[in-house]
């Protein structure tokens, strides 16, 4: 449509200012994060599958932990579902807080499926080179073509940034999760974690 708005796109993070947030200190060896970058479907030895969480987690029970690995609470994955976005494998986790005593059941562990080369390199900033090697991805914006006009997906160029298009923003924003960033892709600085809804 002539003269109309190009569509925007934001990036779901986890709020770390959020007070008694988690962060996540060992996973299952079978999930390595590495693999969970890759954009692939991985099949864990054994469901649930472990995840210790971190000495300075503490009780906000949020609905969306990206350190080491992606965690989602069955709240943010039921949204999610109810939005249409299925390129997601879930595979049930149990969460043990650093004490030992405590677990924590309805997360998973979140791999989200087929990354996407589509930033849109003329419109995009990016940090410092060193040397051959391309600097950090900084404020960016998508070319809503090249991302085959998904709604959620990994992003070729930084796999550990999730992007969604604004009517999943909006979705997400009216069913009360806990603990989410939603970031536009043109304030990205970098620094995850930078607010929260």
């Amino acid at each position: 449509m002539a003269g109309s708005d190009p569509p925007r796109f934001y990036l779901l993070e986890q709020d770390l200012y959020l007070h008694g947030t988690w962060g996540v200190s060992d996973g299952p060896e079978e999930l390595d994060p590495v693999d969970l970058l890759a954009g692939i479907a991985l099949t864990p030895a054994a469901v649930p599958v472990d995840v210790e969480l971190s000495e300075s987690s503490g009780d906000a029970r949020p609905d969306i932990v990206l350190s080491l690995l992606p965690l989602f609470s069955a709240r943010l994955r039921q949204a999610l579902e109810q939005a249409g976005v299925d390129n997601v494998q879930y595979v049930e986790a149990r969460l043990r807080h650093p004490e030992g005593h405590a677990i924590e059941s309805g997360y998973f562990v979140a791999n989200v499926l087929g990354r996407v080369r589509a930033v849109d390199l003329g419109r995009s900033r990016f940090g410092p080179a060193s040397g051959d090697i391309e600097g950090d991805l900084l404020d960016f914006t998508i070319d809503p073509s090249a991302s085959r006009y998904l709604r959620f997906f990994p992003l070729d160029e930084s796999p550990i940034l999730i992007v969604i298009d604004e009517p999943l923003k909006l979705a997400l924003e009216s069913a009360g999760l806990v603990g989410l960033e939603l970031l536009p892709t043109t304030a990205w600085t970098g620094i995850p974690g930078q607010g929260g809804i």
